[in-house]
């Protein structure tokens, strides 16, 4: 009877709650006002509504970030639809989640790498939005860490749909960062020419030692922030 109730009283407030943070993008007001109802629940019932509230402000957060992620895109690409602009957002956390690689700086490479055009080909052949080097991470038999080893990509072609490319230059960065971290601990960065494993991360998925192009991608973080401030 006791779960029933809590059940059927956290769907009640999940209701209110939501439909304050669409007006308030809080729920701080919402417990201020309902304080009363509160009075009578258990430790336990307010511990496990508090976590609702909580769950309920962090998807509201994640939701506001993915509106920002949409509109610089657009800011910066006046030729895409806000549906590209929401499926390239959409995958930038999808699989900047799955490799546990910040957000900010993928977007920030697709935004040097192709200006968030899909249709991007480089002039040594490399592919899609984050310009994916083929002849490095797809025929290159040698590379044991490969695309099509790894079975992220069957063939080139599949490099020109937008989740296998977003995949592919997050896995890049993702193993970059792995011979970064491997170099700081065995005290080999700086004698490889980077000063810290973010420059050395960024500056190798270049596939070559490229200051200027780490400078360029810092810059457009530093123009993404200065933009969800100025929203």
């Amino acid at each position: 009877m006791m779960k029933t109730k809590l059940f059927l009283f956290s769907i009640f407030i999940v209701g209110l709650i939501s439909g304050y943070l669409i007006h308030t993008n809080t729920s701080d007001e919402f417990f201020k006002k309902f304080i009363p109802f509160f009075h009578t629940m258990s430790e336990q019932e307010l511990k496990e509504l508090q976590e609702i509230k909580e769950q309920i402000e962090k998807e509201g957060r994640i939701k506001q970030e993915k509106d920002n992620f949409t509109d610089f895109i657009m800011s910066r690409n006046r030729w895409i639809s806000r549906e590209s602009a929401e499926k390239i957002t959409h995958l930038i956390f999808q699989y900047s989640e799955k490799y546990d690689v910040d957000r900010v700086l993928v977007l920030a490479i697709i935004g040097k790498e192709s200006a968030y055009k899909k249709w991007t080909r480089g002039r040594l052949g490399e592919i899609g939005l984050m310009q994916i080097h083929k002849y490095v991470w797809l025929y290159d038999t040698e590379n044991v860490i490969n695309l099509k080893y790894v079975g992220i990509v069957n063939k080139e072609k599949d490099l020109w749909d937008e989740e296998r490319n977003i995949e592919s230059g997050v896995y890049i960065l993702d193993r970059s960062r792995d011979v970064c971290m491997n170099w700081l601990k065995r005290n080999l960065l700086k004698e490889r020419g980077y000063e810290n494993v973010k420059q050395c991360m960024i500056t190798r998925y270049n596939t070559h030692l490229n200051f200027p192009y780490y400078t360029d991608v810092i810059n457009i973080i530093s123009e993404y922030k200065t933009f969800i401030v100025a929203k």
